[in-house]
């Protein structure tokens, strides 16, 4: 079940069989909109726009006209990508403190370029 934990009753441990448990759907609790973005107010990361396709065979989606668009925030966290959904009415807010993550700590790619292109000022003043 997406979206839904399972909370197991709590006097589910002193009984003895498993098919006594009663296991109850609880809607999770998603973060505030707050949450989306830390005191710090920098994100790493980038913003995607998406659109989907359902799959129902009935549905407008699969003539053409899908779904969406839905925006994420994805990074990579220990080795792997990670995705977070983003609100509409968040997603200047998100955009805004990307661009200050990526102000402080700019990528590789172009500190790798900077680095070759100082490399190359070096050698033309030795030569």
């Amino acid at each position: 079940m997406k979206g839904l934990v399972a909370n197991v009753d709590s006097g589910a441990a002193a009984r003895s069989s498993a098919d006594d448990r009663k296991v109850r759907a609880v809607p999770r609790q998603r973060g505030k909109s707050d949450d989306l973005i830390p005191k710090s107010g920098l994100l790493c990361g980038s913003l995607i726009r998406e659109v989907k396709q359902c799959g129902k065979p009935r549905c407008r989606c699969l003539t053409g006209q899908p779904h969406g668009p839905y925006w994420y925030r994805r990074w990579r966290e220990g080795g792997r990508l990670r995705r977070q959904y983003v609100p509409r009415d968040q997603v200047g807010r998100v955009r805004t403190a990307i661009a200050r993550h990526r102000e402080l700590y700019p990528p590789l790619s172009r500190l790798r370029g900077t680095l070759r292109e100082l490399e190359s000022l070096a050698n033309n003043l030795e030569g």
